[in-house]
């Protein structure tokens, strides 16, 4: 029979070890068996703090490196507007690189684009108007985007995860303690 102290332990640890794996459950990455890497939607921020997030994760913001990836993407992310992708011309304007440093032998510009409107528009984004097409952007606008990493780096838990985890499992401890006190 467990005294009230022994549920307050046990509805606390339980709750903690749920709110972590809610934690993790938040978004869901989609695996692409075509290239090997992981992806997930991040943001929404201006492009460089979606940059920061996506290196957070082991990565860059999505490099698209051809029509099939494209497909992939607009079949796994084609319901989001406006989404940065990893395409910009911050450091020389109209000369588009891609953040990973991978080339750039793609592009899928949607028509009249890039014209660097008033000319402040340094980032792309996808699904401008039509899934997948891109437009170029101004970079300080808040959006979602698209995070691109390597299987290496998925599934590291956050130091949060990992914080929630060890005081669940710690209340779970000393709730097994308490009943062997009590015998």
């Amino acid at each position: 029979m467990l005294t009230s102290c022994a549920k307050w332990v046990l509805v606390w640890g339980l709750s903690l070890t749920l709110i972590g794996l809610a934690g993790q459950a938040q978004a869901v990455p989609a695996f692409n068996p075509a290239t090997g890497n992981w992806y997930d939607v991040v943001g929404p921020a201006p492009w460089a703090d979606a940059e920061a997030a996506a290196v957070a994760l082991g990565g860059h913001l999505v490099t698209i490196n051809d029509a099939a990836e494209q497909a992939w993407l607009v079949a796994t992310f084609g319901g989001s507007p406006d989404l940065w992708i990893g395409f910009n011309d911050i450091a020389s304007e109209g000369s588009w690189v891609w953040v990973s440093g991978e080339p750039s032998a793609y592009t899928n510009w949607a028509v009249g684009e890039p014209n660097n409107a008033e000319g402040v528009e340094d980032a792309a984004l996808m699904n401008w108007g039509i899934p997948g097409l891109w437009n170029d952007y101004g970079n300080s606008a808040p959006r979602l985007a698209i995070a691109e990493w390597a299987p290496a780096t998925a599934g590291v838990p956050g130091p949060a995860s990992l914080l929630l985890l060890g005081m669940g499992l710690a209340g779970l401890v000393g709730l097994r303690r308490l009943r062997r006190s009590r015998g």
